[in-house]
């Protein structure tokens, strides 16, 4: 993956200028081929404790697009499954936690691929926030 000089330094502006209109032609540029990994970073509440400035955990995976053997989607269910098992016991349904992507649930039967390449943050990272059920 590489950009020209022109592209990098609309890229690299862009970000430092926060201007979203000047960063999506090139960052589309970066994502218009197939995706062989799916950048995702998901925080988790954690105890409070007095030795900690802040209450939260971050887990960082990059997750296969496809299923190894069967060749369909990962859904976000799926690679939430596969990163964090004990707290997405389910694919399908969240019964401990649920993911939220900026501010909104979002379902476990999503594809992930199409979330990166519809919700991702500038970093190119998909961060999900976990909400704890109950």
């Amino acid at each position: 993956m590489s950009l020209s000089k022109h592209d990098s330094t609309q890229l690299w502006d862009a970000v430092a200028q926060h201007d979203l209109a000047a960063y999506a032609p090139v960052f589309s540029k970066l994502l218009r081929g197939p995706l062989r990994h799916l950048p995702l970073r998901v925080y988790l509440p954690a105890e409070p404790s007095a030795a900690e400035a802040g209450h939260l955990r971050v887990v960082q995976a990059l997750v296969a697009p496809r299923v190894p053997g069967t060749g369909e989607a990962v859904t976000l269910g799926s690679a939430l499954h596969g990163v964090l098992p004990a707290l997405f016991p389910s694919r399908r349904t969240p019964i401990l936690a649920r993911p939220v992507l900026h501010g909104a649930v979002v379902p476990m039967g999503a594809v992930l691929e199409e979330l990166v390449r519809g919700a991702a943050y500038l970093d190119g990272w998909v961060h999900l926030g976990v909400v704890m059920m109950g």
